[in-house]
């Protein structure tokens, strides 16, 4: 949903997705929409360090998430990935890692220095990767962010913001 509508505002996307069949109903929706060129789909996990792992289901698609005692899923960090892909620059990143969202954020310090873009991040089941959300605020904080809490009717998420000068 927010690969489509950032698209259609005219960003350009690049949305990650470890699950074949999700990753299928959005290209269908990026091609109902007319969107190909504005979004590409990514098929391997972000995390802080490149790898694999595989899918631990948990009930519905949209709650599974990463579970590294294993293979199958290619994983990048957001740093390689704009690396390799040739990304000049970004605006923001939304993370929905189902708990690994620092480890996410780990893997694009780099990117997160650079471009100081805008940042959303769940905060439930980070301990699920050893993270907590104090931990994930003072990481950010120490890039020079500060966060704003934002709830919802299914989770909380932070918003980070670069500090301005």
């Amino acid at each position: 949903y927010y690969a489509l509508l950032a698209a259609s505002k005219g960003a350009k996307v690049h949305a990650f997705e470890i699950q074949a069949d999700i990753a299928g109903i959005l290209r269908r929706n990026i091609e109902r929409n007319g969107l190909q060129e504005s979004i590409t789909v990514v098929e391997m996990g972000c995390f802080s360090k490149e790898g694999e792992a595989t899918i631990e289901h948990r009930g519905d698609a949209g709650s599974a998430r990463l579970d590294m005692s294993g293979g199958g899923v290619p994983l990048t960090t957001i740093d390689a990935y704009v690396t390799r892909a040739g990304v000049e620059r970004v605006d923001v990143i939304l993370v929905d890692a189902e708990g690994a969202d620092l480890e996410v954020l780990k893997g694009a310090e780099k990117v997160l220095e650079r471009s100081r873009p805008a940042v959303m991040a769940e905060v439930h089941h980070l301990e699920a990767f050893g993270g907590s959300e104090q931990e994930l605020r003072g990481y950010m904080a120490r890039l020079g962010y500060e966060a704003r809490t934002l709830f919802g009717e299914f989770s909380t998420d932070l918003l980070f913001l670069p500090k301005t000068p």
